[in-house]
Parts: C-alpha cells; structure tokens; sequence
C-alpha cells in the first residue's frame, strides 16, 4: 500500500507541478518515456536507477522522506525552486532535474544528511524537450492537501499555445 501512495504521489508532483517546454523546431510537446524503478531504504542515501534515455532527454528526479529534518542534495542535478516541500507535518519532497548529456549517464545519489526517515526516490524521463537552458517554462507552487483529484490552480504560462497536461 505505501508504494502505491508513493507512486501516486509522485505522479501527482510531476504532472502537476511542472510544465516542460517544447522544442522550438518540434510542433509536439515533450513526451513522458519511462519511470525508474523506485529506489527505496529505512534511513539511508539511495542510489536511483535512472531509465533508459538518450542525449538532450529532460530526467525529473522525485524523492520523499518520511521526516522532517532532512536536508538532500544529488550531484551534477539542479534543484527546482520551492523544493523541498512539506506534505502534511510527516515527509518532505525534492524534486530535481538533469539534462542527459549521453545514454549512458551515472545513476543520481539521493543524499540526505541524516540517517532517519523512511526514504523513496524515482526518475522520470521526458524527450522532445528544449535543448538548451531552463526546459520549464513554468513551475508551479508546492502544494498540500488531501482532494482527489487534486486541484492545480497556481499555473499560468507565459507563452500563447502552450497546453497544460494533466494526468
């Protein structure tokens, strides 16, 4: 059962939080390809098995702790604003992000400075992103609550045409 709540979860904070912009020449948005397997412990740094990808593939990392006193960082990945966030006063949220400069980019560490909290950890993998700069063209506020579905108002984009997805 908590796998399952974990998944959603993180489902939940990558469609919803995050716009990706397309590739200025590609007409298509950008398209989810794969999840990783969720990499999991009772307390310790995990090391995430990244999904099949390819050079200019846009990975989202998606982590959660069961505590509330953690600090998290992951090498050569870029932090996304508003991360961490809390979800209810038991776990907090990290959300990283990376461009693949190859397919063959090294599994991220998810290191906490702590050895408490239960800890779940997963990469996504989008293609037909920008490739270069920042691929968000938006990024939307943390959020808590218990809807569902559950309610993404704070998204406005900047461009004319762009789609919001939500799954």
């Amino acid at each position: 059962y908590r796998g399952a709540v974990i998944i959603r979860n993180l489902t939940f904070v990558a469609t919803l939080s995050l716009l990706l912009l397309a590739t200025p020449a590609r007409a298509a948005p950008p398209t989810f390809q794969a999840i990783s397997a969720i990499a999991a412990s009772t307390g310790a740094d995990i090391t995430v098995t990244l999904p099949a990808h390819q050079a200019n593939d846009i990975l989202l990392l998606i982590g959660v702790v069961r505590d509330q006193n953690d600090t998290v960082t992951v090498s050569g990945w870029t932090q996304m604003t508003g991360s961490p966030f809390n979800r209810s006063s038991v776990s907090r949220y990290w959300v990283f992000w990376k461009r693949a400069a190859s397919s063959s980019e090294t599994n991220p560490v998810f290191n906490k400075n702590t050895p408490n909290g239960d800890t779940y950890a997963a990469v996504i993998n989008y293609r037909g992103a920008a490739t270069t700069g920042d691929p968000w063209e938006v990024k939307g506020a943390a959020a808590t609550g218990t809807a569902d579905p559950a309610s993404c108002t704070g998204i406005t984009t900047l461009s004319a045409g762009v789609i919001i997805r939500l799954r």
